[in-house]
């Protein structure tokens, strides 16, 4: 049931990165054993959580209060990374190991994971 879990959000992720904007600003992306929600508050404010799939966590944020605004985010996808763009920022989530970087429009790398997360299941 798990591994068809994922592959269903794999191949829903897949058809809906098609490289046109959206008004949608939340996206799920299941890489690796990890599910990658990218969360747009603003054209500069992106939120990443990630989370072991089928794991039942408080969706209680915690960090960002504000609530997310009307805006147009391009999505795109090559055959490394999943890409989301807004006006002001870039992020990308390499499809192989989840790692997540910040780009300026220009090309300019901001931040970048240096490794892929280790994520544990926590027993509440």
């Amino acid at each position: 049931m798990k591994r068809l879990f994922v592959l269903m959000l794999t191949m829903l992720s897949a058809l809906s990165v098609v490289g046109a904007a959206t008004d949608k600003t939340d996206f799920s992306i299941a890489v690796d054993g990890q599910l990658v929600q990218v969360k747009w508050y603003t054209p500069s404010i992106v939120n990443i959580v990630k989370v072991v799939p089928d794991y039942n966590y408080c969706p209680l944020d915690l960090v960002v209060t504000a609530d997310p605004m009307q805006q147009k985010i391009s999505m795109k996808e090559d055959a490394l990374f999943h890409i989301y763009s807004s006006n002001e920022l870039v992020v990308k989530v390499n499809k192989q190991n989840g790692v997540v970087t910040f780009v300026s429009p220009s090309g300019q790398v901001l931040l970048q994971e240096s490794a892929k997360a280790s994520l544990k299941e926590m027993i509440d």
